[in-house]
């Protein structure tokens, strides 16, 4: 039986999912500035936009977003298998917020925030802050959930703290208030090429705020073990 040993490096990843990052939001401004204000035709470019728009849904910045909520999602579960071994107090904590990304990046795939959205709004007519309403059960969710956590961020030590609410202000800061800004935007103006800068903004701040979570975990995690080993068994 040949072994096939991996040695995973946090920074290393940060740098390759940072640089992946850059590359997607450049594409997306490159193609998305040109189809919608330069206008220059030429072979793909409808299909160029569409595919590498950061605030499409089935795209591939689209994907690269909820791959990234995965693999936090996975990093979490890692730590969630040495805490449960450990018996740590904080052990179920961990794996709720497993599951909690992973249904954050199906959700990301699934687009249902933007499904919620559209009842809302054709339901309540809204508009002004509230033009993409899926806001404010969202902000409700986050407060609920924050709160829940105080004692478990709060156990955790300084270092992890501060890149946890890092990680959380990028994410959450993109996702809630930047969309929200958006929304005023949007029912002011409308879509023009200072509201394009915004949602880029929003969606880069978004995979940002991953990445850094996913690097603060994988090096958490690498204080905790230095192994993490799965045995495949034969049929």
């Amino acid at each position: 039986m040949v072994e096939a040993p991996f040695v995973l490096s946090p920074g290393r990843v940060a740098r390759l999912l940072f640089l992946v990052t850059a590359l997607l939001v450049v594409a997306h401004l490159v193609f998305a500035i040109n189809y919608n204000h330069i206008e220059f035709v030429f072979p793909g470019s409808t299909f160029l936009y569409v595919l590498f728009d950061v605030h499409g849904e089935v795209t591939i910045p689209t994907w690269y977003a909820s791959l990234l909520l995965f693999l936090c999602a996975l990093a979490l579960a890692g730590i969630t298998a040495v805490k449960l071994r450990l018996h740590d107090r904080y052990r179920y904590h961990w794996f709720g917020l497993a599951l909690l990304f992973l249904a954050f990046s199906a959700e990301e795939s699934a687009d249902v925030h933007g499904a919620v959205s559209h009842k809302l709004q054709n339901s309540w007519q809204t508009d002004g802050i509230m033009t993409y309403p899926w806001v404010l059960p969202a902000a409700i969710f986050t407060l609920a959930v924050g709160l829940l956590y105080l004692p478990f961020l709060r156990h955790l030590d300084r270092r992890w703290q501060r890149l946890f609410l890092l990680a959380g202000g990028l994410f959450v800061g993109g996702a809630l208030g930047l969309e929200a800004i958006e929304a005023v935007y949007d029912s002011a103006v409308g879509d023009d090429f200072l509201y394009l800068m915004m949602v880029t903004l929003e969606e880069t701040l978004e995979m940002v705020g991953a990445i850094v979570f996913l690097t603060a975990l994988l090096s958490y995690l690498g204080t905790i073990t230095s192994v993490i080993r799965i045995d495949i068994a034969e049929g």
